[in-house]
């Protein structure tokens, strides 16, 4: 829920603010309610509905993406992406260590890869790119969430078999979502 929380503000905000100002409240957003989310603790088939409700939900509070035209990438933006993510890791690493198990727990669902990426796409295309590419992450939740489900479930009755039936179940998702996306 927290993600798609942090893709619909991130998005909103980019167009106003920059992305300075679009990770800030984004983040700050998202840490808000993973920590009221660590309050209420739900059954895990509660858990999966509303992460595919939220995924659902911010794909339609998100603004239209507009046109983006073709966006060439300088030579530095894999590297400085690489950078990015390998500073944010250990910098919540560290923080988590500090913070212990309860709130280390609060940190896990944090937009890591999600914050980068959105990141890269405004600086280099504008909001529109920032848009599609957070409609993009929320679309890919739903299987996400389908795969974190089927391993967490299931693996104690069927222990390691649960890694490739969550992969073939997000297969399958991913799938019929793409066959779904073609037919509009």
């Amino acid at each position: 829920m927290s993600l798609a929380a942090f893709a619909v503000v991130f998005a909103r905000v980019s167009r106003a603010r920059g992305w300075v100002g679009a990770l800030v409240v984004g983040w700050l957003v998202c840490l808000a309610l993973d920590l009221a989310l660590s309050f209420a603790p739900v059954p895990v088939w509660v858990a999966l509905g509303l992460a595919w409700a939220a995924a659902w939900a911010g794909i339609r509070f998100l603004p239209e993406p507009g046109e983006a035209g073709p966006v060439r990438l300088p030579w530095w933006d894999l590297p400085a992406r690489v950078v990015a993510t390998a500073a944010l890791v250990p910098a919540l690493t560290a923080a988590a260590g500090r913070l212990g198990p309860d709130l280390t727990g609060v940190l896990a669902p944090f937009p890591t890869g999600t914050s980068v990426v959105a990141v890269f796409a405004l600086a280099q295309a504008g909001p529109a790119a920032a848009a599609a590419t957070t409609r993009g992450v929320l679309r890919g939740l739903g299987g996400f969430s389908a795969f974190c489900f089927l391993v967490a479930v299931p693996a104690e009755p069927i222990g390691g078999w649960a890694f490739p039936v969550a992969v073939l179940g997000t297969g399958v998702w991913q799938f019929a979502d793409s066959c779904r996306s073609f037919g509009k």
